[in-house]
């Protein structure tokens, strides 16, 4: 770290360190920010900032279009600016990692971001479909959000599941098992999970992974 003239520039090699629970660093437009207190609190899911741990976050958050309220509450979580020298090594990070099944070859796990704006009724794709089901029976999908204490089933077995009770009424699975949320608020916020099996129970291929993040217009 160095600072000049009461500015603080952090090294992209020490950023990129900062990816634990511990400690979550996070770059956007040059500027630093330390957003490991805000984990549970991020509307749209601690999984979207753990993704970007470590990282250039900018075109994940400009593309929300936060308010002028989330702007400045950012400001008091910056802690500083990406030297100046490191500045030309950011790049993107990948939207899919590799990752080894149990008993199966390596796959590639999809992850799609997916930004909607309170009210609106949004579709979310599965990625990993397998052929051959009626009614979508050998596809489940689940939530999670940090403030769950475990992941939420909300279809199953070619039917909404009963965990998914209270939000029944605005949920339905389309025919190629895409899950479409009908009026959507804060709460629907987080990271979905499509899973695919076969007859026996077994999973079959990848998680498709979806965040959703949620506008408050």
């Amino acid at each position: 770290m160095e600072e000049t003239a009461s500015v603080k520039y952090f090294r992209l090699s020490q950023i990129e360190e900062q990816n634990s629970f511990k400690s979550t660093w996070i770059i956007i437009n040059n500027s630093v920010y330390d957003v490991t207190k805000f984990l549970e609190e991020h509307p749209g899911g601690e999984e979207v900032l753990r993704e970007q741990a470590g990282g250039d976050a900018t075109e994940s958050f400009e593309d929300v279009g936060h308010s002028s309220d989330a702007r400045e509450m950012a400001q008091g979580m910056m802690i500083g600016e990406l030297h100046p020298d490191d500045r030309h090594k950011i790049a993107a990070k990948e939207e899919s990692y590799m990752t080894t099944l149990k008993d199966e070859p390596r796959y590639t796990h999809t992850h799609t971001h997916t930004h909607t704006q309170d009210g609106d009724e949004v579709t979310l794709p599965c990625d990993n479909v397998i052929d051959d089901q009626d009614e979508c029976e050998n596809t489940s999908w689940s939530f999670s959000y940090s403030r769950l204490p475990a992941a939420l089933t909300l279809f199953e077995d070619g039917q909404i599941h009963k965990e998914a009770k209270a939000k029944s009424d605005r949920l339905r699975v389309t025919e190629n098992c895409s899950l479409v949320i009908k009026k959507v608020t804060e709460e629907d916020a987080g990271g979905y999970t499509c899973s695919q099996f076969n007859k026996s129970g077994a999973q079959q291929g990848p998680d498709s992974l979806v965040y959703l993040s949620v506008v408050n217009m």
